[in-house]
């Protein structure tokens, strides 16, 4: 008798999601933003990969313990790969106060790798954008400003620090997402001001 193994894809954890992110000019996905996970990130991507029906890459947030210091991001992205997920494959979001207060080490281990690193942007921009930062990113991710707001993307003089910041990430060439963009007709204003994708 032959015996057949059957592998068991991985089940998405109970809560996790995958929020899209689409270009705002196509309305094409330009990625998928992996949420609601807990334990291991490694895992969750997993999951979340066998969910993912899109050759758009994932990103994912994993505890600032993975990539605060060189030896953290080492040892993340070597159980990424290990795991099979190819560096083309995943993002992964890195909050620029951990950076800001600590170093910039660890987000250089796993560029070194050849993984896409998103800047999550706190409102106060506590870490300089310099060129040696600017080089480490491909993303830049914000809030998108509410519509009561003046709009922070039509003047270049705006001194407000995410307004200096969007103009900063625009001039490197960096993707610009909005999270938290309400309907399409607000993504269409996002994308006039320069933003490149939006998280629905």
């Amino acid at each position: 008798m032959t015996v057949v193994p059957f592998v068991r894809p991985p089940q998405p954890a109970p809560g996790l999601t995958i929020a899209l992110r689409r270009d705002l000019r196509t309305g094409l996905t330009g990625a998928g933003m992996v949420r609601g996970w807990t334990g291991d990130p490694v895992a969750a991507l997993l999951a979340a990969r066998a969910a993912w029906r899109k050759s758009a890459p994932l990103a994912i947030a994993p505890p600032p313990e993975a990539y605060g210091d060189a030896a953290a991001a080492g040892d993340f992205s070597g159980a990424l790969l290990a795991a099979d997920i190819s560096p083309r494959a995943v993002d992964i979001e890195v909050d620029e106060a951990v950076l800001a207060a600590g170093s910039l080490v660890g987000v250089e281990r796993l560029r070194a790798r050849g993984f896409g690193i998103a800047l999550s942007v706190r409102a106060d921009c506590p870490l300089p954008l310099g060129g040696r930062a600017r080089g480490l990113f491909t993303e830049i991710v914000m809030p998108a400003p509410t519509r009561l707001d003046p709009f922070m993307g039509l003047d270049e003089g705006d001194d407000r620090p995410l307004a200096r910041r969007l103009h900063a990430a625009r001039a490197s060439g960096l993707i610009v997402t909005a999270t938290g963009v309400g309907d399409a007709g607000w993504g269409k204003a996002l994308a006039a001001a320069g933003f490149d994708r939006g998280e629905f």
